[in-house]
């Protein structure tokens, strides 16, 4: 998202959304194989869901980086 918002170029956005399409794959994958959900903030089910409303809104923040 970052590089998309940084260059306009449509390519970046469609990469990005292509990149959560695969992630969701792997997310339901692995709660299928263990009955649970991750828990940490950048590689678990908040960091996912918020790269998932960022493919969709086309923001580029990180939480507790950009932002502050």
């Amino acid at each position: 998202m970052k590089l998309f918002n940084r260059t306009g170029d449509g390519l970046w956005l469609v990469r990005s959304r292509q990149f959560a399409m695969h992630a969701i794959g792997q997310y339901q994958q692995e709660k299928e194989r263990y009955g649970l959900g991750r828990y940490s903030l950048w590689t678990g089910d908040l960091g996912l869901a918020i790269y998932l409303w960022h493919c969709i809104t086309t923001e580029a923040d990180l939480p507790s980086l950009d932002v502050m």
